[in-house]
């Protein structure tokens, strides 16, 4: 971090007053906000201090996902295998909002999601876990239908993004041929005017003197 990162996380870690309530400095000063937004890793320590100081905070649903009671009913349903997956990979964590928004969501955390199967998991969704790799069915369903593509042979797969692009390669041959044909019809138009011309030329009164 920059000589300026240090200056400002000393300038905007804190709260302020907020109606009945508090607010940290990050999103009530709006330098700190610019810089914050800006430099999101830097601006982890006024998070992690906010939250540790207010633990119950709703900003803090995504840092403190792991002690909320609401969390922890939902994970103690999933299998045991499913602890093995990062809590930002949850859509429940509130990892997954926008940051500086209605909740504080620090750099180090969101960059657990890298480790997430493919798409952040809806706890409300059913869960099925296979190696250590646990997902949500219907994510897994719609990922699978967006990503299939037909097979050769009897049982294929065509999905119908699949029969619009036949029906338009279907299309595109067709206006093909029907140009082609065009162009023909067109050049033997062309022949048979020219023979006519001069045929005509050759058998009119004014044509070449007899010798």
């Amino acid at each position: 971090m920059s000589l300026n990162d240090y200056e400002m996380i000393i300038r905007c870690t804190g709260e302020v007053p907020y109606g009945n309530s508090v607010i940290p400095k990050v999103m009530a000063d709006t330098e700190c906000y610019t810089w914050c937004a800006d430099n999101p890793a830097a601006c982890d320590p006024p998070k992690l201090d906010f939250c540790k100081k207010n633990p119950t905070r709703s900003l803090c649903g995504c840092l403190n996902a792991g002690s909320r009671p609401e969390f922890k009913s939902l994970m103690a349903n999933l299998p045991e295998v499913a602890h093995m997956i990062p809590l930002p990979c949850f859509l429940q964590s509130r990892c997954g909002e926008i940051d500086l928004y209605n909740v504080l969501i620090p750099e180090s955390i969101r960059k657990q999601q890298q480790y997430c199967p493919h798409t952040l998991i809806d706890m409300s969704q059913t869960i099925n876990c296979s190696n250590a790799t646990c997902y949500n069915v219907k994510a897994e369903q719609e990922a699978t239908a967006k990503d299939t593509k037909p097979g050769p042979g009897p049982g294929s797969v065509v999905t119908e993004g699949q029969v619009a692009t036949e029906s338009e390669e279907q299309r595109s041959a067709a206006r093909h041929k029907i140009a082609v044909l065009l162009l023909f019809l067109a050049f033997l138009v062309a022949v048979i005017t020219a023979a006519v011309w001069f045929y005509k030329r050759a058998t009119s009164p004014a044509g070449p003197a007899a010798t």
